[in-house]
């Protein structure tokens, strides 16, 4: 069953200054551990959420894979770091995962 995960942060004024680079950072981290697919990432043009809002989601194959990732991301170094610099950046954010509709209303 493919998911979609999908994380929503609203960055604080003074987060704009370091989050391309801790995006960069995870990125690198994530390609280095492999099997790790690639972030699609939007910012907020109009609507709801706050000024300053960004959104990423990526697709998965499995809830297996996600698992996967995240036991190799806890000792990860490089993914370490980058995820004790997210402190501060950001005000709010949501991590969501949704069941691929069509694999879901088959199973």
């Amino acid at each position: 069953m493919s998911i979609m995960e999908r994380c929503t942060q609203e960055i604080n004024a003074e987060g704009w200054k370091v989050v391309g680079e801790l995006e960069r950072a995870f990125e690198a981290a994530e390609e280095k551990m492999g099997g790790v697919p690639k972030k699609r990432r939007y910012l907020l043009m109009y609507g709801g959420q706050a000024q300053g809002t960004m959104v990423w989601e990526r697709e998965w194959e499995s809830m297996a894979a996600i698992e996967a990732y995240g036991a190799k991301a806890e000792t990860d170094p490089d993914f370490q770091a980058a995820f004790k610099r997210v402190a501060g950046v950001f005000a709010n954010g949501r991590f969501e995962l949704f069941a691929h509709f069509e694999d879901w209303v088959k199973s």
